[in-house]
């Protein structure tokens, strides 16, 4: 299956080089009449630190959605609550800057503020501040009513070049494992590559204290598989890496089922 797949991904520079047609007489008349939506930007926000850096003011976005016109002529006036399941405390990891969220007429987004204490981090586990926000006067929708914040006191120590026998050709069999930022990494993709394996693509990953996660690749569409770290050898295993055709996990809907890789510290 990987054979035939790897035959197909020529395809793939191709359909990144053509754009989507958009109809441009879509009917709009609608959208005047419906409510404006609101919520997070991101699901998921890490902070990192390692030493007592003191405290640190952090900013996380919320923003419009949809509605109406395609932007809000009065002020939107959003909530937040701390979730039940958080175990972050307030008054150990952060504090709250914010108290009001609003959305102010003709803006796209606000900002909530929250003082980070870098010195009281856990460096064995993290730990995660869970808010859900809700509003009077928007929809929330709830694909992006909750952010959860992520503290992060132990530092990964996956930096470094690897090997891949899997590796498309234009990566000569090694990667680096590069640290974008603290905990948030980059490498090669294996088995894929643009213009016949000539040009590797990347891929993202996070290791929250050695609980480590695909984030996606650089074409941007859903990835799932399953990630381990040899605690002795320090190879990094890939089991049922699948690549989707949108931006989903859909069992019914797969780009590429790729199986399972191996990559290996030099």
């Amino acid at each position: 299956m990987k054979t035939l797949k790897i035959a197909f991904i020529a395809l793939v520079g191709s359909l990144l080089s053509t754009s989507c047609l958009v109809d441009d007489e879509a009917p709009t008349q609608n959208q005047a009449q419906t409510q404006m939506a609101a919520g997070f930007v991101n699901s998921s926000e890490t902070v990192s630190y390692f030493t007592d850096q003191g405290t640190i003011e952090h900013e996380f976005y919320y923003e419009l959605k949809g509605g109406m016109s395609g932007f809000n002529t009065t002020t939107l006036a959003l909530n937040y609550e701390v979730d039940a399941a958080s175990t972050a405390q307030a008054g150990v990891e952060y504090d709250f800057v914010s108290t009001d969220l609003t959305i102010e007429p003709f803006r796209e987004f606000g900002i909530l503020k929250i003082n980070v204490h870098t010195g009281n981090f856990d460096a064995n586990s993290p730990t995660e501040l869970i808010l859900n926000l809700s509003s009077t006067n928007a929809l929330v929708p709830t694909a992006y009513e909750t952010v959860k914040i992520i503290f992060i006191g132990c530092q990964s120590g996956l930096a470094g070049t690897y090997t891949n026998p899997d590796l498309p050709s234009g990566a000569a069999g090694q990667t680096n494992f590069v640290e974008t930022t603290p905990n948030n990494f980059t490498f090669t993709m294996p088995f894929l590559g643009f213009n016949g394996g000539v040009d590797p693509i990347e891929m993202y990953m996070v290791d929250i204290c050695g609980e480590v996660t695909l984030l996606g690749w650089e074409v941007e569409t859903a990835v799932s598989g399953d990630v381990t770290v040899d605690p002795v050898t320090g190879a990094i295993s890939i089991e049922g890496l699948v690549i989707y055709n949108e931006g989903v996990v859909d069992a019914n809907d797969v780009w590429f089922d790729l199986g399972d890789t191996v990559y290996t510290p030099l």
